[in-house]
């Protein structure tokens, strides 16, 4: 979803398998920062592209994850998508030779199945909780991982996840597990066995293409070097291969996974061509 406008403790020590604890939360991700505490006494939230791309200001950046208890996300999402991150690191995509670095931290109470959120409830409650002071050198981006249903539902649609405000993240989960489950593609037998592997990688691939609206994707306050954004779906690719192309947020997400399955693309669906332009512009101050 196209970011929208800004009209809109106690840490929980969780420790997944193979991630490292610290200092009351779940840490992990093969490029943390060294150096000691951060000088920063108030949690900052003002950032946009330049921030969380390029190096201009920041060199590191850090991803604070407050979750519903028993909607924590998806280890196996988790590690695919700090790969790809990573990955788009490495080959200079993002300018944060400082490393990535991920918080799991507050678990938070349900409100609910069948709790329709509005923007401002998921808004203010996100505000609450934010908390995690970055490093120096660190842009940080906040996510809530929630239960329920959101305000944008349809009757046969919903919303997986939405970016807004520059460096703020939503991921709808019993929408993500419903969309899942109810996934005409993944029911088929051929899929027997590769579900889970699926919905982990759909879990993973709405995440990234949410951090690519913060990115400023597509002509979302990143300029693009050449046309590519759907005029029917703004914020969106017109690649529908391209990791921002518009049905990767909505309930449609996971027919897509299913389908790159089908042709033997158990991988990660990339950013296309076109917004790696846009990115390495950004970088280069273009």
């Amino acid at each position: 979803m196209r970011p929208i406008s800004a009209k809109i403790s106690l840490l929980a020590a969780l420790c997944l398998a193979a991630f490292a604890c610290d200092s009351g939360t779940t840490t992990f991700g093969s490029d943390t920062i060294s150096g000691g505490d951060a000088t920063v006494t108030k949690v900052p939230t003002s950032f946009g592209p330049v921030d969380l791309v390029t190096a201009r200001k920041y060199d590191a950046l850090l991803v604070e994850i407050d979750y519903v208890a028993g909607h924590a996300p998806n280890p196996a999402a988790l590690s695919q998508l700090e790969e790809q991150l990573n990955t788009l690191r490495k080959d200079g995509h993002l300018a944060k030779s400082g490393g990535i670095r991920f918080v799991l931290d507050e678990s938070l109470d349900p409100v609910g199945a069948d709790h329709v959120s509005t923007f401002d409830e998921l808004s203010d409650r996100a505000k609450a909780h934010r908390s995690i002071l970055p490093r120096v050198g660190e842009a940080t981006i906040h996510v809530l991982y929630t239960d329920g249903k959101y305000q944008d539902d349809g009757d046969q649609t919903y919303v997986l996840g939405f970016a807004y405000g520059g460096s703020w993240l939503v991921m709808l989960a019993d929408n993500i597990e419903r969309g899942c489950q109810s996934s005409p593609l993944l029911g088929l037998p051929a899929f027997s066995g590769l579900a889970a592997q699926a919905c982990a990688r759909g879990e993973s691939t709405v995440f990234l293409h949410e951090l690519g609206h913060l990115f400023g994707l597509v002509d979302n306050g990143t300029p693009m070097v050449k046309a590519h954004e759907d005029p029917d779906h703004g914020g969106h690719d017109s690649n529908t291969e391209c990791l921002m192309y518009w049905a990767i947020e909505g309930s449609r997400a996971f027919d897509v996974i299913a389908e790159r399955f089908q042709k033997g693309k158990s991988g990660a669906v990339p950013f296309d061509a076109a917004c790696l332009a846009d990115l390495d512009a950004l970088i280069a101050g273009n």
